[in-house]
């Protein structure tokens, strides 16, 4: 079982570091990532990482949406330091086909994967 070292909140997301570095990212029920909010964010992230990089577990909900200006704030390439691979969990299935279509026509900069359950995603970023 891996355990949270440290959670902070934001208006958008619950951050937290957990054991083995793992950055997690449970996005709010009905937030909207903003430009904006997802800098806030990813201050977070550095704070939480004390200037290191760390695998992300990111929890999409289905009711959050993102913005045309969040969605390219988060592929930005100046955050790929901060970030070594990206574990998507998506607990709608119909989102998940359309999310991981997506992955295959953007290309992300760094390992990204699509997952049904935290456990997977988790072992993943963690091998």
């Amino acid at each position: 079982m891996i355990g949270v070292l440290k959670e902070i909140e934001t208006a958008t997301a619950k951050i937290s570091l957990l054991d083995g570095g793992v950055i997690r990212v449970g996005i709010i029920d009905g937030a909207t990532l903003t430009a904006e909010s997802l800098e806030e964010n990813y201050m977070i992230y550095c704070e939480l990482m004390e200037g290191d990089s760390a695998p992300f577990l990111i929890i999409v909900n289905e009711t959050a949406t993102i913005e045309t200006s969040g969605r390219e704030e988060y592929n930005k390439k100046t955050r790929k330091e901060v970030r070594k691979k990206d574990a998507l969990v998506i607990k709608n299935p119909a989102t998940m086909l359309l999310i991981n279509s997506q992955i295959k026509f953007v290309k992300p900069i760094i390992p990204t994967r699509v997952f049904l359950d935290e456990a997977s995603a988790l072992r993943w970023l963690l091998n």
